[in-house]
């Protein structure tokens, strides 16, 4: 096992417990995460009309900037491994809490209000957490492997989720989801470790550079959150079109394991490839390019349902393996001293902003009958291109910052002694 790790993610000694350690926190997280998923969405388009859906987009996004914010508040004075500790006990209880409610359209949109808080700051404190445990170097070759633990767990979600609705009604997922994220907070307990302290900032002669890159990452965020809302929407809307509500269950538990499944393929090969071929900016101009090409090909078929479960697939499959591993890894040119900070504004207020307003164009074109899938694939492949377009615009700063600094090896091989030291996961 040590010798495919070194031979296809290029793991070094002393990573290799670090990033197991990791990829199973990440499993239970996205496990957890995708058992919600499958009662959020269930509920959702049994209990209400369509156009709820546009309402509570907004509302995720409003409440996210609120629960962000505290969240951020919070990491600074504890650090980021014991806010995410919290926050995997508090989802924990709110879905064992869910579980007694009876199933109404209020739970409904409470289901899925918590599972749209949950999986952003959950996502956010992971990456943070992990972003300190290990230098740019390291995480330019180990993201994608620690990535492909919360594919992983992705798949498991949606299994276990489609076995249990095969004997029990959707409420009775919640209890599963809560002992998965209950899990991965004892996971984070088992071993102590510290945060790592800031490293030094840019040096003066890199901060235009640094500026503009950090700009265009915020416009990347905007313009992949977007486009990838119109997606999920126009998904929905076909689907709930297309399925009676007592199927609705075991199709989103059947489908979110076999994008999981496509996922995992992309993370274990595809993702280290085309990182090694096309470097980070030429990998996050993948997902763009094909969310353009569906969009097409689901505008010349006239919303056929065939081209629209295509053009999800590129968003289930590649949203958490190679999206989510070069939008990571973009982060860490950032200064650890700004990281955070840059990465509060973006999560909680350019991406939330941006989903509210997205939220409330698409709600304003169902009123007006105009959120035909025609309409909607025009959307996805204008707001996809300009988000090509962004991304090839990032080579200039990304050179400009800067290769990653090597691995110093006598911190490495320090970790390697055990996983109580400061280096240690989790």
């Amino acid at each position: 096992m040590r010798g495919a790790l070194r031979d296809v993610f290029d793991v070094r000694r002393g990573e290799i417990r670090i990033c197991v350690h990791a990829s199973i926190v990440f499993f239970l997280i996205i496990a957890g995460h995708t058992v919600l998923e499958t009662v959020r969405d269930t509920l959702l388009l049994a209990q209400l009309p369509l156009s709820r859906l546009n309402l509570m987009y907004v509302s995720v996004a409003g409440l996210t900037f609120l629960v962000n914010a505290v969240a951020s508040g919070i990491a600074r004075r504890l650090g980021h491994r014991r806010t995410l500790v919290g926050l995997l006990v508090f989802a924990a209880c709110a879905s064992s809490v869910l579980r007694f409610l009876p199933s109404c359209e209020y739970v409904a949109c409470t289901v899925y209000l918590v599972s749209g808080l949950l999986v952003t700051v959950l996502a956010s404190q992971f990456w943070l957490h992990s972003a300190q445990l290990l230098t740019r170097e390291q995480g330019g070759r180990l993201f994608s492997l620690i990535a492909t633990g919360g594919t992983a767990g992705g798949i498991l979600g949606a299994e276990l989720a489609s076995h249990v609705l095969r004997c029990r009604p959707v409420m009775s997922l919640l209890p599963l989801a809560a002992a998965c994220f209950l899990l991965g907070a004892l996971a984070l307990c088992a071993v102590q470790s510290e945060d790592a302290p800031a490293s030094p900032s840019q040096p003066r002669d890199n901060a235009a550079s640094g500026q503009s890159y950090v700009a265009r990452v915020v416009g990347l965020v905007l313009l992949s959150t977007a486009a990838l809302l119109i997606v999920d929407y126009l998904f929905k809307s076909t689907i709930a079109a297309r399925i009676p509500a007592s199927r609705l269950g075991p199709f989103f538990a059947h489908f979110y394991a076999a994008m999981n499944v496509i996922s995992l393929g992309v993370q274990l090969v595809g993702a280290p490839l085309v990182l090694r071929r096309f470097g980070v900016v030429g990998a996050a101009c993948i997902m763009p390019a094909l969310l353009v090409i569906g969009g097409g090909a689901s505008l010349l078929g006239g919303g056929s349902w065939v081209f629209v479960l295509g053009l999800k697939a590129v968003d289930a499959g590649l949203r958490f393996s190679l999206n989510r591993v070069t939008i990571e890894l973009m982060y860490l040119w950032v200064p650890d001293n700004v990281r955070a900070r840059a990465r509060g504004v973006v999560e909680c207020v350019v991406s939330r902003v941006v989903q509210a307003g997205t939220g409330g164009l698409l709600y304003y074109l169902a009123v007006r009958t105009l959120a035909t899938p025609g309409v909607l694939a025009l959307l996805v492949i204008a707001v996809s291109l300009a988000w090509a377009l962004l991304v090839l615009s990032l080579r200039r700063p990304h050179r400009d910052l800067g290769e990653p600094p090597r691995v110093n090896r006598s911190r490495l091989d320090s970790s390697s002694s055990g996983l109580a030291g400061e280096r240690s996961f989790p």
